[in-house]
């Protein structure tokens, strides 16, 4: 076993004992031990791949812009804080996204791109019409649609890499954003709807199965 993987294991245990941690905290609803214990998780597993990983940027820097998003949800009730950290989290989304191009070869014809966009304005139109009496006004279903459509897309774009490129690590970036899909969908019910029992608990374990399979899912191909 060389040091690379030693390391890379070692963070790895203290991501899941700290992960243990905070879904502990949310399963006997301990709000406040929960959100100190909250942002340990990305932090370490991003430090510990930016060690391991140190000539793949895009994964470390998308799950350090997840433990900046983690940061600042603490303040979940604040607009505008909230708008940041959903900001953080879509950044993370788009560098996970330009790994999944870049790993796989993707290149999208003209009308690839034209699907990408048709796709968003339809997404867009239906999120209006389901959820603007929920969540606000215009800029904040915008805003919704677009970090929603992003996880669906990078889904999407996971499974087509999976079939074109036969790289079998990519059933883990797949699992992991159905794993994205579910956590923030269960956190929108929570503050746009309403709040629901061992509600952090569900929406924390499924976010960091997410990072943990998505970043994980990217690198370990390049193990040495």
């Amino acid at each position: 076993m060389n040091a690379q993987t030693i390391v890379l294991l070692i963070g790895l245990g203290l991501f899941f004992i700290l992960s243990a941690i905070e879904v502990f905290y949310g399963f006997i609803e301990d709000e406040k031990n929960r959100k100190i214990w909250k942002v340990f998780p990305a932090f370490v597993l991003s430090i510990f791949l930016m060690i391991t990983f140190p000539n793949y940027p895009l994964v470390y820097f998308a799950v350090l812009l997840g433990f900046f998003g983690d940061l600042l949800l603490i303040w979940e009730r604040n607009k505008v804080v909230f708008i940041v950290g959903g900001v953080c989290f879509f950044i993370g989304h788009l560098l996970y996204l330009l790994e999944i191009i870049f790993i796989s070869n993707l290149n999208l014809l003209w009308y690839g791109y034209l699907g990408l966009v048709l796709g968003f304005v339809i997404f867009f139109i239906l999120l209006f019409i389901i959820l603007r009496k929920k969540i606000g006004g215009t800029i904040m279903v915008l805003l919704a649609s677009a970090y929603f459509y992003i996880l669906i897309l990078n889904f999407v774009l996971s499974v087509i890499a999976l079939i074109t490129t036969k790289n079998y690590y990519l059933i883990s970036v797949s699992i992991g954003y159905l794993m994205f899909i579910v956590s923030d969908t269960l956190l929108s019910y929570k503050l746009f709807i309403k709040e629901y029992k061992m509600d952090d608990f569900y929406i924390m374990s499924a976010y960091l199965l997410a990072q943990l399979f998505i970043s994980v899912g990217l690198l370990l191909p390049f193990l040495s």
